[in-house]
């Protein structure tokens, strides 16, 4: 049993802490993602503070969360538009969904991609490492 599905959902906190596991998102990556410091995500999930408002609205609309959802428990965690079986996807779908998510995101939500590619492909990693070399090399020239 995956650890996101023994997390218990009975308060925000609670529900912030599945989200995390659900998105494999550490505490560090969840208040970048929210512009606050590591610690108040604890405070959060362990219920000794409070959402902001503000909070609420950056989780639904970056991170497509299920207002219902996170408010109540109940319901879908992840927005309906968010839910794609990818494995009945083909890959010019899976590469046009990111070029649309790509046009349209903030630089946040570029930012939170990106994490997300290296924390699940460690050929992006590599890829970037390489570039990151290859400028360095342009710019000695």
């Amino acid at each position: 049993m995956s650890r996101e599905n023994i997390i218990n959902t009975h308060t925000i906190g609670d529900r912030i802490k599945k989200i995390r596991h659900i998105l494999n998102l550490k505490q560090k990556d969840m208040a970048e993602i929210l512009s606050v410091g590591q610690s108040l995500i604890s405070l959060i999930e362990n219920n000794s503070i409070n959402l902001t408002s503000e909070h609420f609205i950056i989780l639904t609309n970056k991170l497509k969360i299920n207002i219902n959802w996170l408010l109540t428990g109940e319901g879908e965690i992840l927005k309906n538009e968010t839910i794609q079986k990818t494995k009945n996807n083909s890959e010019e779908d899976i590469i046009n969904w990111i070029k649309k998510f790509w046009k349209d995101a903030n630089e946040d939500e570029k930012s939170w991609l990106k994490i997300q590619f290296k924390k699940c492909f460690t050929e992006y990693q590599d890829w970037l490492n390489k570039k990151e070399q290859e400028d360095k090399e342009k710019d000695k020239q």
